[in-house]
């Protein structure tokens, strides 16, 4: 079931699953679909990832109910019409890592990704995420959101696994929300 925080801000990690709903995601994602191993170079800024990816359909929400998550930014700029889906769900073993990067990915679209919710599933020894001004190691069930045009990255745990839920706010791409995110 998804908790709903009183309140909800930009870098601010907040409470989005139980631990027993993080356990029943990551059993589903691997149920539903193979997991890929990552080892692309691309995106826009070349980034490397290595972890393995799975793309998860919700058994027990609707993807659409995470837009409420996203609702709070509206007047910030971050005109959020829908929850992209599936849902990306990441496992980063030891030595797996996703290189610096952003989720935005810009041109002559007019809609695409405005904001980035991860959630850790399993948090992992060092493993993290991470901004230029921001380092979060979130324990279960944690999330925080950030702009989708924000450099970050996820660092490998040095012991044991980390598994990941990402997903993005899409809508119209306003000048505000084009703007390199800090």
């Amino acid at each position: 079931m998804l908790l709903k925080p009183d309140s909800i801000e930009l870098y601010k990690p907040f409470q989005l699953f139980q631990p027993e709903d993080c356990k029943k995601i990551i059993k589903d994602a691997c149920q539903q679909t193979p997991g890929k191993r990552s080892s692309v170079a691309g995106n826009n800024t070349g980034a490397r990832r290595t972890s393995t990816t799975y793309w998860y359909r919700p058994s027990f929400f609707n993807t659409q109910d995470l837009k409420y998550y996203f609702d709070p930014f509206y007047n910030d700029g971050y005109l959020v019409e829908r929850v992209s889906g599936p849902i990306q769900v990441a496992k980063y073993d030891e030595t797996q890592f996703f290189g610096w990067h952003y989720d935005q990915f810009t041109g002559k679209k007019r809609t695409g990704r405005l904001l980035t919710l991860v959630c850790t599933l399993q948090p992992a020894l060092a493993a993290s995420l991470q901004t230029k001004d921001h380092t979060w190691q979130l324990n279960t069930g944690e999330a925080v959101i950030f702009p989708a045009n924000v450099l970050h990255r996820a660092t490998a745990p040095v012991e044991g696994e980390r598994w990941s839920f990402t997903t993005w706010g899409v809508g119209k791409i306003t000048k505000i929300s084009k703007r390199k995110g800090k």
